[in-house]
C-alpha cells in the first residue's frame, strides 16, 4: 500500500508539491493566530506596565503584603514572635515561588509606631519630645551610600542602639548625629524605654533602585539593623507594630500564557490572608493583568475574522489542486474499481497520501508561522517595515493544536474529490464524458443570490448601528473594529463571484453571436470552446476572483485602519509639543502669619505678568507657536439655564498653523 502511495506521489510530483505548499501555508496561517496573539499581547503588556510605572511613579511589579501585628497576634507573652515567624515562613517561602515569576528586589520592613522620642538631656520634659517611627529594613546596607558619620555597630549587648537617618528626617526634626535619644511606647503603661543614637547619615545608593519602595516614609524615622530589630523588638520587647513585605516582580518576565495561573495564584493568596485579621495584599498592576483576558479574546476574534477570507481562498486552492490530482488519476481509479478494488481501498490510498502531506505541513507550518509573525511585528503599518525590536515569538501549545486542526481540515478538503471519484467505474466515466454539462449544485440552490442577499442585509444592519458608534466616538472612547464588516465583505465578494460565473457562459455566447461573422478563426474557436466548456475552469476563475478582490479589500482596509490610528494620535495631541509656562506675579505664600497679616494679603490684588514668547520662538527648529488659554468649569448662562463648560481662547490664525489637521 505504501509503495503504491509513493508511486502515485512521484507520478504527480508537481501537483503534489503545489498541494504541499498550499497545506504548509494553510497550517502556517492558522497556527500564526495564537503565535501572533501571544507575541503582541506580551509586547502590549510590557508597554502598558511601563506606562503605568511612568504615570503613577511606582514600580508596576510591586507586590506588597502588610501585616498589622497589633491586630493579628494574641496579646500574650511570646505570641508576637510566633505570629511573625508564621507569616514570614509562608510569605517568603511560598508566595513568590507559587507565582513562578522573577523578582528584581525584595525586602521585609519592620516598623514601630506610637513612640515618644526625647533627647536624653531633656528627658522628662514634654515639650522636648516628638512622635517618630523606627524601621528595620532587611538588606539596607546593600542599598545605601554614607553621606556622613559611620555605619552602626550592631551589637545586641550595647545599652544604646545605633541607627542611621536620612537628610530629610534630620532637617525636619533637627536630629543630630551621635546624640542619644530615649524612646518609649506611649500606648503601653509602664513600658520599657530604650536608647537610640544616630551615627550615620545616608541616602539611596542609586536614584532608580527599585529596592527603595517607600523612601519618603523611611525619611520620617530611625533606621536600625533588621536582625537587631527582630531580636530586640519582636522576640524580646514585642514593640514592633507592623511588618511589610515588598516583592518587586520583573514584569518583563510575566508570561502571557501563564497569566491566568498568575492571577489565580494572587487571588488564592489574598483569600488565605483574608482568613487572618490585620493582613492586606496588593499588586499594583492587577487590573492591567485582568483586562488582558478580554483583550486576548477580542484580538483572537479579530484575527480569525481577518483570516477567514484567506482560509477560504486556501481551501479553494487545496480543493482545486486535489481535484487536478484526482482527474489525472481518474482513469486509473475507475479501472481499479472495475477490476474489483473496493471503494475503501481506493479511499485509503489517497487518505495515506494526504496524511503524509499533512504531517509534513504540520511540522513545517508552525515554523513558517513564526517567520510570518516576526515580519508582522517588524512592520509599522501596511507594507511599512522598520528596524525596531521584533516580537518575542515562541511556540505555544495552542499553535500546535491549531496546526493539527488545520492539517486535518486540509485532509478533509483534499478527500472530497476522491470521495466522489471513487464512486465512478470505467463505464460511468466514459458515459459522463459523453453527457452534456449540467449545472452545478450551487447554481441549483442559488447560493450566489443567497450570499449577496445576506451581505446586503448585513450591510444594512451595520449602517443602522452607525449612530451607536458615533455616540461612542463622541464620548471620547475608541470604537472597536467590527469584525462583522469583514464577514459581510467576504460574503459579498464570494456571492458576486458566483453570480459572475453563472452569467459568464451567456456573456461569452452573446459576444460570439454578435460578431460571429467577423471573428478571426482563432477568436471564433476560442469563443466556441469557452461557450461549450464543461465548467471545470470555474474553480480557477472563482479562486482568481477571490484572490484579487480580497487582496484589494484587505489592502484598503489595512491602509484605512493605519491612517485612522495615525489621525487619532494627531487629533489627541494637537501639536508636537505643549508647554505650560509659569507666569510671574506678586503673590506671596506665607509660612507663618497672624490673622492681621492674612487679611492684609487677602485684600491685595495679585498681578500676573505674561512671560515673553520670544524665548520659546528662539528654540531651534520651531516652525510655529500658538498661545492657548484654557479654563475649566466655566459657568455659562443660556436661556436662563446655567451649564458648566470648558473655555478655550485662541488666536485662530496662529492656532491653525500649529495644530494638525487632515489635509485630505
Amino acid at each position: 500500500m505504501l509503495s503504491l502511495v509513493l508511486r502515485k506521489i512521484l507520478n504527480n510530483k508537481w501537483l503534489i508539491i503545489c498541494l504541499l505548499l498550499g497545506m504548509i501555508i494553510t497550517v502556517a496561517m492558522v497556527s500564526s493566530i495564537p503565535l501572533y496573539t501571544n507575541g503582541i499581547l506580551q509586547r502590549l503588556l510590557v508597554k502598558d506596565l511601563e506606562t503605568y510605572q511612568q504615570e503613577e511613579g511606582v514600580h508596576s511589579g510591586l507586590y506588597e503584603i502588610r501585616l498589622d501585628l497589633y491586630q493579628t497576634y494574641s496579646k500574650t507573652e511570646g505570641q508576637l514572635s510566633k505570629t511573625y515567624d508564621f507569616f514570614k515562613e509562608h510569605i517568603e517561602g511560598d508566595f513568590i515561588e507559587d507565582l513562578d515569576v522573577e523578582t528584581v528586589a525584595r525586602t521585609n520592613v519592620l516598623s514601630m509606631d506610637f513612640l515618644y522620642v526625647t533627647p536624653e538631656e531633656y528627658y522628662g520634659e514634654k515639650g522636648a519630645r516628638t512622635v517618630n517611627k523606627v524601621f528595620g529594613l532587611d538588606g539596607l546596607d546593600d542599598h545605601i551610600q554614607l553621606l556622613g558619620g559611620r555605619l552602626p555597630e550592631n551589637n545586641t549587648d550595647n545599652e544604646i542602639i545605633e541607627c542611621l537617618i536620612m537628610p530629610a528626617f534630620q532637617k525636619e526634626y533637627n536630629i543630630l548625629l551621635d546624640r542619644v535619644y530615649i524612646m518609649e511606647n506611649y500606648t503601653k503603661k509602664d513600658s520599657e524605654s530604650f536608647k537610640i543614637m544616630p551615627v550615620g547619615l545616608i541616602e539611596p545608593a542609586t536614584n532608580n533602585d527599585p529596592w527603595w519602595v517607600n523612601p519618603d516614609e523611611y525619611s520620617s524615622g530611625f533606621l536600625i539593623d533588621y536582625q537587631l530589630m527582630k531580636e530586640q523588638f519582636v522576640d524580646k520587647r514585642e514593640f514592633v507594630t507592623k511588618s511589610e513585605w515588598f516583592f518587586i516582580i520583573d514584569y518583563k518576565t510575566i508570561d502571557i500564557q501563564q497569566l491566568p495561573m498568575t492571577i489565580n495564584t494572587l487571588d488564592a493568596q489574598n483569600k488565605w490572608l483574608d482568613e487572618y485579621s490585620g493582613t492586606k495584599a496588593s499588586f499594583n498592576a492587577i487590573e492591567i493583568l485582568q483586562e488582558y483576558f478580554t483583550r486576548a479574546r477580542q484580538l483572537t476574534t479579530t484575527l480569525w475574522v481577518l483570516q477567514v477570507p484567506i482560509l477560504i481562498m486556501l481551501a479553494f486552492y487545496l480543493f482545486m489542486t486535489a481535484q487536478l490530482v484526482v482527474q489525472n488519476d481518474r482513469n486509473e481509479i475507475s479501472i481499479l474499481k472495475s477490476r474489483g478494488a473496493a471503494r475503501r481501498q481506493i479511499f485509503l490510498v489517497y487518505l495515506i497520501q494526504s496524511a503524509l502531506l499533512a504531517v509534513v505541513a504540520v511540522i513545517l507550518g508552525p515554523i513558517l508561522g513564526i517567520v510570518i509573525c516576526k515580519m508582522l511585528g517588524a512592520s509599522n503599518g501596511f507594507l511599512e517595515f522598520i528596524s525596531r525590536t521584533a516580537l518575542q515569538i515562541k511556540m505555544v501549545p495552542n499553535a500546535i493544536l491549531f496546526a493539527v486542526i488545520a492539517g486535518l481540515f486540509s485532509i478533509v478538503v483534499m478527500m472530497i474529490p476522491v470521495l466522489y471519484a471513487s464512486r465512478i467505474s470505467i463505464v460511468e466515466l466514459k458515459q459522463k464524458k459523453a453527457r452534456k454539462w449540467k449545472a452545478p449544485l450551487w447554481q441549483k440552490l442559488f447560493l450566489d443570490i443567497i450570499l449577496i442577499g445576506g451581505a446586503l442585509y448585513g450591510l444594512n444592519s451595520y449602517q443602522r448601528t452607525g449612530e451607536t458608534r458615533m455616540v461612542i466616538e463622541a464620548a471620547g472612547k475608541e470604537a472597536p473594529i467590527d469584525p462583522f464588516m469583514f464577514i459581510i465583505s467576504t460574503l459579498f465578494i464570494l456571492g458576486t463571484g458566483l453570480l459572475f460565473l453563472r452569467i459568464y457562459p451567456y456573456l461569452i455566447k452573446g459576444i460570439y453571436y454578435i460578431g460571429r461573422k467577423v471573428w478571426s478563426p482563432a477568436l471564433y474557436s476560442s469563443f466556441i470552446q469557452v461557450g461549450r466548456s464543461s465548467g471545470r475552469e470555474q474553480f480557477l476563475m472563482l479562486f482568481l476572483i477571490l484572490t484579487i478582490s480580497i487582496g484589494i479589500f484587505s489592502a484598503n482596509a489595512a491602509r484605512t485602519i493605519n491612517q485612522n490610528m495615525e489621525d487619532k494620535v494627531y487629533y489627541e495631541n494637537g501639536s508636537d509639543i505643549a508647554l505650560q509656562v509659569r507666569w510671574q506675579s506678586n503673590e506671596v505664600i506665607p509660612i507663618i502669619f497672624d490673622q492681621n497679616t492674612a487679611e492684609e494679603l487677602a485684600n491685595e490684588v495679585i498681578i500676573y505678568k505674561e512671560p515673553p514668547i520670544s524665548i520659546i520662538e528662539s528654540i531651534p527648529d520651531t516652525e510655529a507657536i500658538a498661545k492657548v488659554y484654557k479654563a475649566q468649569d466655566v459657568s455659562l448662562s443660556i436661556s436662563k439655564k446655567s451649564i458648566k463648560a470648558q473655555l478655550m481662547a485662541i488666536n485662530p490664525d496662529k492656532f491653525g498653523e500649529v495644530t494638525w489637521k487632515n489635509s485630505t
